[in-house]
């Protein structure tokens, strides 16, 4: 049995999966984890994590389990997954003044010599590298880094979760409105390798099925 408390990193900045708001966290993804929790009967303390600390955090001891990261199959030899929580994916987030290729373009080898760049933490930085190869690859902090990096004309794009993506770029005229998703990362619970204090086997159960439109269970 796990004990009955559980300490949960999420990354605060991280809307509309996970966030602070009115002191507390808040978020589709929190939503789900919260509601695992009740069910398995586990008390949650939720500890708001920037995102380059949430590995270190979780693989140090300082949280026992992640809410809503990536389950990129780079970070299955340190981690273990939690049934699907949210159905998301990798999106590009280009200036507007760099002509940007289609997908179909990129997957062709078009865009050589365009930087990308992406936090060194996520998930998208190795399919980046095998995928594009023609890229060139630079990587940062976090998100308002990425973007920054753009909208200064060190980046051409930035590489980010679609729909966190959108959030923060709305409205923003600096940038081109981004495509669909070039890759499907599922947001998921994560803790360390072989779930060594079996909490995702006593909350998998209470993770409800992906929706067929592919959004989260609540």
């Amino acid at each position: 049995m796990p004990p009955d408390r559980v300490r949960i990193g999420y990354n605060r900045n991280f809307a509309p999966f996970a966030f602070e708001s009115g002191g507390g966290p808040a978020g589709l993804a929190i939503a789900v984890t919260r509601a695992a929790d009740a069910a398995a009967g586990l008390d949650a303390d939720f500890v708001p994590l920037t995102l380059p600390a949430m590995f270190d955090s979780l693989l140090a001891g300082e949280v026992d389990l992640l809410a809503g990261t990536g389950a990129a199959a780079g970070r299955a030899d340190h981690l273990s997954f939690s049934a699907p929580v949210v159905a998301t994916g990798g999106a590009w987030f280009p200036r507007a003044d760099v002509a940007w290729p289609s997908q179909a373009e990129l997957e062709a080898g078009g865009g050589a010599g365009l930087c990308v760049v992406t936090p060194a933490t996520g998930p998208l930085a190795p399919h980046i590298s095998e995928a594009y190869p023609q890229l060139t690859l630079a990587t940062c902090s976090d998100y308002a880094d990425a973007l920054a990096q753009v909208a200064a004309g060190e980046a051409d794009a930035a590489a980010l979760n679609a729909h966190v993506g959108r959030d923060l770029v709305a409205d923003n005229v600096r940038f081109a409105a981004p495509g669909a998703t070039f890759i499907q990362i599922n947001l998921v619970l994560a803790v360390c390798h072989g779930d060594p204090d079996g909490f995702l086997a006593h909350l998998n159960p209470h993770i409800p099925p992906l929706d067929p439109g592919g959004s989260g269970g609540v």
